[in-house]
């Protein structure tokens, strides 16, 4: 079953924070979003962290009046 995690602005403002971090194996199957608002507001931050990560999910840091944000994959395999 896919998850949904969303951390973005509604109107106006910066898109959130959201870490999916594992000490071993981190499976992410869904979709984060952590996108600025839609009348303004820069795109927020998204890490997937572990020792070893699956992905099969999406991720939206993006902003439709700001800049873009940032994903950072972060595992020792992948």
């Amino acid at each position: 079953m896919a998850s949904e995690i969303d951390a973005s602005a509604t109107d106006s403002g910066n898109g959130g924070t959201v870490i999916v971090w594992g000490n071993g194996r981190t499976t992410f199957h869904g979709t984060i979003a952590a996108a600025g608002g839609a009348n303004g507001g820069d795109g927020g931050f998204v890490e997937t962290s572990g020792r070893e990560i699956a992905i099969a999910g999406t991720v939206d840091t993006g902003a439709a009046h700001g800049g873009t944000g940032l994903w950072l994959i972060d595992p020792d395999r992948i």
